[in-house]
């Protein structure tokens, strides 16, 4: 079973939903950043994730916005920095995309990488971009704390990142000087 899209493009119900974001984003020619939780996992962190989330400037997502709702995603959530969309054939993933200022996605832009996912490259945001999200996440919403903070040490440790390190040390007392001191107990024991 297909369904259509705007101008012809088509996914397969059993094809990769990476494989048709990675042509929409090229025939759009719009760079989103991979965030969240396939972005922990393209740096090897061990964890399950439900969703696709991106960055990306508002001017970004007015060109795939069509496209979207094209392809039978909805809306779950939409504000003028965060749209939170669901898709009604199961099998595909909900998408998340942050919206941001071009200034912004210019220093998060700045220091990512490219990885390669079902065959399409997607840029991906550094670790250190990754933690500050975590950060804020968890600074917003201190239930998210036990799922974030996880990711951040599995982050800082398999990116054999010097958590004593000025720059770290900065982003920790940005959002949570208590969660720098956390961290430095639990990467201790590691």
């Amino acid at each position: 079973m297909f369904f259509k899209m705007e101008q012809d493009n088509i996914l397969p119900q059993q094809g990769s939903i990476f494989t048709w974001l990675g042509k929409l984003f090229k025939e759009r020619m719009v760079t989103p950043i991979l965030v969240g939780g396939y972005a922990v996992l393209a740096y090897k962190v061990e964890r399950s994730t439900f969703d696709i989330d991106f960055m990306l400037t508002i001017e970004q997502w007015s060109k795939i916005e069509n496209d979207m709702l094209a392809a039978g995603y909805s809306y779950i959530n939409k504000s003028d920095s965060f749209i939170q969309l669901k898709n009604k054939q199961q099998q595909l993933r909900d998408l998340d995309f942050i919206l941001c200022d071009n200034n912004t996605f210019v220093k998060i832009l700045k220091d990512s990488k490219t990885t390669t996912i079902a065959g399409s490259n997607f840029l991906l945001a550094s670790p250190l971009h990754l933690i500050a999200m975590k950060l804020h996440a968890i600074s917003q919403n201190p239930q998210r704390e036990f799922k974030d903070f996880n990711d951040i040490i599995q982050l800082i440790v398999i990116n054999k990142i010097d958590i004593r390190n000025k720059d770290i040390e900065k982003l920790f007392s940005r959002y949570s000087s208590d969660l720098y001191q956390k961290l430095l107990t639990q990467t201790v024991k590691l």
